[in-house]
């Protein structure tokens, strides 16, 4: 299993997952307003970017 392999695993089944169990057990959509709904969406949609390059793009060492 080659390095980015393993990035790729610790993003898809740890990192995401994690992130995504913390949020949903602040039930935010019940605690706060809708300014915190948004900022919570553009968080996910910041998340979102490096997971999907991390899927769809090859990742090759910098040197």
């Amino acid at each position: 299993m080659g390095p980015d392999e393993v990035l790729r695993a610790m993003l898809m089944y740890f990192v995401l997952p994690l992130w995504l169990a913390a949020h949903r057990a602040t039930q935010i959509e019940k605690t706060s307003g809708w300014k915190e709904s948004v900022l919570h969406i553009a968080q996910f949609a910041e998340m979102a970017v490096p997971v999907l390059a991390a899927l769809f793009l090859e990742i090759t060492s910098g040197g």
